[in-house]
């Protein structure tokens, strides 16, 4: 098999598969639009485009909460035999917001053939991809990072503290208030999600009080981030009451007073365990690891 080329010119077999593949996830998007995904195709009766565009909301019990992290992406020419590519596009302030994507917009992962580990298949597919990227987003990040892997210190809980402002300044607040060209393909559902996240971003901005006004540099990947809290507080009210103008006002109880995140999952990393181990969480009920295609284990329900 060649090596990928990018023309817009798949075989016949790869153009069926696309279209098939679209039609799933057009069959499948309310289930989708419940694990933050959404795909929009340039597929039109008369145009045929291996072009798409793809947003993750970022997931809930992480620095990345109801963030919009915005994909461009294209089939290859040898797909399904051979990876999409794929261009992170929700960037800003010279900040790294994840080791596996970069601020040139490379995303590095072993299914799209740009990192070592377990290779692309033709059974996968943007569905995959997409649920395989969002399956990264979590606490702690820097994980990801070769030979970080098992740290658990201030640097790392630095590291996910400067995630966290990233999400609020850049992947929530710049892309509502800029609109950037994706902005009005995915303009409904940044809306709804905004909306529907808006209390959850006031608490990461109050759970990084406690850092206003700082600058911080990063523990890796050479950038500093300067906190200011009260302006992405009214940054967020603007543009709450702009989407929602009947909207009533809305109080954030301070951090001492609000309900504390409680750990549910086994306490132990799930990497450090097979895939299928199955144990007792802390909320009494039993979890089991999951390997997703990016090869990171996560304890979930089983």
């Amino acid at each position: 098999m060649p090596n990928s080329t990018f023309n817009n010119s798949p075989s016949i077999k790869g153009k069926g598969r696309i279209l098939r593949d679209s039609q799933m996830i057009k069959r499948d998007q309310e289930k989708l639009a419940k694990e933050g995904l959404y795909f929009d195709f340039k597929i039109t009766n008369e145009i045929f485009s291996t072009y798409y565009s793809m947003l993750i909301v970022g997931p809930e019990d992480s620095p990345y909460v109801g963030g919009f992290y915005l994909f461009e992406a294209q089939f290859s020419d040898q797909y399904p035999y051979k990876p999409m590519k794929l261009k992170t596009l929700t960037q800003g302030g010279n900040i790294r917001k994840h080791p596996n994507l970069y601020r040139n917009g490379k995303c590095c992962f072993s299914f799209l053939g740009t990192w070592h580990g377990p290779p692309w298949s033709a059974c996968q597919n943007p569905q995959s991809v997409g649920f395989s990227i969002r399956s990264v987003l979590t606490n702690n990040p820097i994980i990801n990072e070769p030979g970080w892997e098992k740290k658990n210190d201030t640097n790392t809980k630095l590291y996910e503290d400067l995630v966290r402002y990233f999400n609020i300044k850049y992947a929530v607040i710049e892309i509502v208030k800029k609109r950037p060209v994706m902005y009005d393909i995915f303009k409904t559902q940044i809306t709804e999600n905004f909306l529907k996240h808006y209390k959850i971003y006031k608490k990461q901005v109050e759970s990084l009080k406690h850092l206003d006004g700082k600058t911080l540099d990063s523990p890796v990947y050479s950038f500093s981030v300067t906190i200011n809290c009260n302006e992405l507080n009214q940054e967020l009210d603007k543009l709450y009451y702009k989407l929602n103008p009947n909207a009533k006002p809305v109080t954030i109880h301070n951090s001492s007073n609000s309900k504390k995140y409680i750990r549910k999952a086994p306490e132990k990393l799930a990497s450090n365990y097979e895939t299928g181990t199955i144990t007792t969480g802390l909320d009494g009920k039993q979890w089991i690891v999951k390997e997703y295609l990016s090869g990171r284990k996560r304890w979930i329900h089983k």
